[in-house]
């Protein structure tokens, strides 16, 4: 029986980590879960699961409901806890940063379904891994594809290292609610229809990112730190039916892709028993329907997020912390209804050539680096708009 601690529980990844421990109760049990301000999800998670621990990181002891047949623990204890066999890390943004260092210290088998702490840290967190006897996994579907067609390399040797005989990858993109949308229509782009993700039922910040392409700027940036790959040696291919999640090209000149239904319970279920392999209760896929395998080139000029996410992957140093958090402050803007579609990618590139970029050796540096980049965006998008 696996003890698990859930980082994140009430969120879009929380609830279908949950769901896959339901399916799989017999080898997994629920030690702790950690949610921001979410009480009432978190009571009825301890209702159903008698979870031990419970962090709460929104809200003080005096604001929580009182006898509560928990113990509560600050969220970087809990994700180092001796008990726990794995921590599944569901946090969105830099909040994960620290939980995801403690656990690798504490050498814990890590399901990493938070992109955003690789792209502003991913050198201490590699430095931190190769350091400790820690496993993380990545939960992303396109990373976990890339891992999967690495798995059977005899010199793969996990994350944070280069694959010898790794030549080139491809991540593919839904390519958003607005790939088709004429240009002259860009300008009326609502909150609600950036919501409206083609494929994928995700949460609210990760459909707005996908919608601008800037999910994909920061997942180039991340399959960069996790498989050692340099600029120009990733790819984006738009693939409209979410199936083909990864394509792995090796020295040889062969290509493995990586496929399934477009359901985030397979990558991670995938990270959850790895090596082995769960059960798949949904639609399983049928490779003969039509346009399946179609591809398209990705538009830079229409989704200038994407490219601005590939030039902080090329300018490396503290870059690319800066742009996740130029991106996260120009979308939160967008969602109060603040600013324009457009506005966006004008945030992220006043940021990028605004602000001087450094090497970040500790948590301290990447929070505040992360922290000013955030505030020059702001500031631009005050006085702009």
């Amino acid at each position: 029986m696996q003890r698990v601690v859930l980082l994140g529980a009430s969120g879009s990844i929380g609830t279908s980590v949950l769901n896959l421990l339901r399916k799989t109760h017999n080898s997994f049990s629920l030690l702790g879960i950690s949610v921001h301000r979410n009480v009432e999800a978190a009571k009825k998670i301890i209702a159903e699961f008698a979870p031990k621990y419970l962090s709460v990181s929104g809200l003080g002891e005096n604001d929580l409901p009182q006898h509560l047949p928990v113990k509560l623990l600050p969220m970087c204890e809990m994700a180092a806890i001796d008990e726990a066999d794995c921590v599944v890390v569901a946090l969105p943004g830099l909040a994960a940063l620290r939980p995801v260092l403690a656990a690798i210290e504490a050498g814990k088998r890590i399901v990493m379904a938070n992109k955003e702490a690789i792209v502003c840290a991913g050198a201490l967190i590699g430095s931190a891994l190769l350091r400790s006897h820690a496993l993380l996994l990545p939960a992303d579907s396109e990373h976990c594809g890339i891992f999967q067609c690495l798995s059977g390399e005899k010199n793969f040797r996990g994350v944070f290292r280069r694959s010898e005989s790794l030549d080139h990858v491809w991540l593919t993109a839904s390519g958003g609610p607005f790939f088709d949308l004429p240009d002259s229509e860009f300008d009326s782009i609502t909150v609600e229809s950036a919501l409206r993700h083609p494929t994928w039922s995700m949460g609210a910040k990760i459909s707005i990112d996908s919608a601008t392409m800037a999910n994909k700027g920061l997942e180039i940036i991340e399959a960069g730190w996790l498989y050692g790959l340099r600029p120009g040696e990733i790819s984006v291919a738009v693939h409209r039916s979410s199936i083909v999640h990864a394509l792995v090209r090796f020295c040889d000149g062969t290509i493995l892709a990586q496929m399934s239904p477009p359901s985030m319970e397979i990558p991670l279920g995938r990270c959850l028993v790895h090596p082995e392999k769960i059960h798949f209760a949904g639609k399983m896929l049928n490779p003969l329907e039509p346009g399946i395998f179609e591809f398209h080139e990705a538009d830079r000029k229409r989704f200038p997020c994407l490219a601005l996410g590939e030039r902080a992957f090329s300018v490396g140093l503290s870059a690319p912390c800066a742009f996740d958090a130029a991106n996260s402050a120009a979308v939160e803007a967008f969602m109060r209804r603040e600013i324009p579609f457009r506005a966006i990618p004008l945030a992220i590139e006043h940021t990028l050539s605004t602000i001087n970029f450094a090497e970040l050796s500790d948590a301290d540096s990447v929070e505040e680096h992360h922290s000013e980049a955030h505030g020059i965006a702001m500031n631009f998008l005050k006085k702009r708009f």
